[in-house]
């Protein structure tokens, strides 16, 4: 991440900030025994979010079928959940003022946020899941590292949605490309900020790439995806790929069946508008929900028939989010089914072209520590970060890098000696270390925890090489990089032809 956008975007004064009833809320909903009572009388002394809170728990949204007269009454009728994600949800957009900026686009993206927050509780609801509130503010939330980042940024930030033809799929892309950073990592740590926890600030993280997610989180990211498909469903031109998505996503991740997945868009699509109105955002207009089934029934085969023929002209960015067998979500490199079929091409050639090939096998130990200690997002960044170093070191050689497990990096040299690949990751070891106290104050990376082994192997020219095989190079790169852990780790270990013979 470019951490000098990152220090400009958490000193800009103009971040929305949580009211303070909010961040009450969410310390005393951080207590499992909290008093029902003084949740309830803290709520009731702002008069206006209260009265909004129960005329949107008495909505057909809702469907309650006794009337909610008091807050301390929502909280025994639906739980705490419900009532605990609308205080967030009213104070997430009243701390969003749009009177003083009209260049940014505020209808689209309260659209976008207030369908997906309803169409992941509707699918969240048909699927029986327990989070089904968090899925609702998580995607209210999903994207409010674009206005962090329109805050800080202004016109330079328009500029770049402009160039991304104001298409939200292409965003993340254009944003990486532009800014070397991108607005769920921005958004996630906007949340972090405000002490949100970690079941709403996750799927703001990877609310773009579901299949990358934690695991204890990702059925609430998974919901807030389909959500977005859903919302796509009712604003694109051409739905039917959108819908084809939704129908997909809900039966292979939630199990749903047509008719469920029906249910839930049809109660989701007729909510928008209500919805609309209770929380005093501008939305637009979208299609009706009888429309939209109609055109998905005539529709669906159709698509599944061109879906082959379409597949080749995908954007990166549909792949990382539809789960791509090769790429790994996370990082965007080759995950190990990928490097399987890029070391043994590459082995080939450089066997063919009598070239020596090189693959050293990096481990970064210590993530578990720090997810249990940080959470997740800190563990998520001390990688990336190991990742950016070795690009940063290896590209420019020609080197291919993987990830080929949780913790496990693999990069593929070829045309480079064990010497040369050696001196490289001394100076990727160094200058990861050295980085470590900036991951330690911006996402709280526990000091001392991350060590990093790395293991080198190398074939060498000519069909007699005792490395005659990438399976016995993958081989050797093992064994060196357990020899490296087991001296301690943060130091490096070859092993080369001498040790093969």
């Amino acid at each position: 991440m470019n951490t000098e956008l990152l220090e400009e975007v958490l000193a800009c004064p103009n971040l929305p900030s949580l009211p303070a009833i909010a961040v009450r809320v969410i310390e005393m909903t951080s207590d499992t025994n909290v008093s029902l009572d003084e949740l309830a009388q803290l709520i009731q002394t702002d008069q206006a979010m209260s009265a909004r809170i129960l005329r949107t728990v008495n909505s057909s949204f809702y469907g309650l079928r006794e009337r909610c007269t008091t807050i301390r009454k929502a909280l025994v009728m639906l739980g705490l959940s419900p009532v605990k994600s609308l205080v967030l949800g009213f104070s997430l957009v009243n701390c969003i003022s749009t009177d003083d900026e009209p260049n940014f686009d505020y209808v689209g993206y309260w659209r976008r946020g207030l369908y997906t927050a309803a169409a992941a509780k509707s699918v969240a609801d048909a699927a029986r899941l327990a989070e089904a509130d968090e899925c609702f503010l998580s995607g209210l939330l999903q994207d409010i590292g674009m206005i962090a980042l329109y805050r800080t940024l202004g016109d330079k930030y328009l500029w770049v949605i402009q160039q991304a033809d104001n298409d939200h799929r292409k965003l993340v892309k254009q944003e990486l490309v532009t800014l070397e950073a991108q607005h769920p990592d921005i958004g996630a740590l906007l949340a972090q900020r405000w002490r949100l926890p970690d079941e709403l600030t996750v799927p703001i993280k990877y609310h773009e790439r579901p299949t990358a997610a934690p695991n204890e989180h990702h059925r609430i990211v998974r919901a807030v995806a389909i959500g977005n498909y859903a919302h796509d469903a009712v604003t694109d031109d051409e739905p039917a790929p959108a819908l084809k998505k939704y129908y997909d996503r809900c039966e292979q991740w939630f199990g749903l069946t047509k008719s469920q997945a029906d249910e839930a868009f049809t109660r989701f699509a007729e909510s928008t508008e209500e919805l609309s109105d209770l929380f005093n955002l501008d939305t637009g207009t979208c299609r009706r929900p009888d429309e939209l089934l109609e055109m998905a029934d005539s529709n669906l085969i159709k698509l599944a028939e061109e879906e082959p023929r379409q597949s080749a002209g995908v954007d990166q960015l549909d792949h990382l989010l539809n789960g791509e067998d090769n790429t790994d979500p996370l990082t965007g490199l080759l995950n190990a089914k990928g490097f399987e079929s890029a070391l043994t091409g590459m082995f080939t050639m450089m066997r063919e072209a009598g070239e020596p090939l090189c693959l050293a096998q990096v481990v970064v130990d210590g993530l578990k520590e720090i997810q249990e200690k940080a959470g997740v997002l800190a563990s998520d960044a001390a990688f990336i970060r190991a990742v950016a170093f070795l690009q940063k070191h290896f590209e420019p050689i020609g080197g291919v890098i993987c990830r080929v497990g949780s913790s496990i990096i693999s990069v593929i040299i070829p045309r480079a000696t064990a010497e040369q690949v050696i001196g490289l990751a001394e100076q990727f070891q160094t200058q990861y270390n050295s980085s470590l106290g900036d991951l330690s104050s911006k996402v709280g990376v526990p000091a001392g925890t991350i060590r990093l082994s790395v293991g080198v192997a190398s074939t060498t020219p000519g069909s007699d090489s005792p490395i005659a095989s990438e399976e016995k190079l993958i081989a050797a790169a093992i064994r060196a990089v357990r020899a490296a852990r087991n001296a301690g780790g943060n130091c490096i270990k070859s092993f080369g032809t001498r040790n093969a013979a």
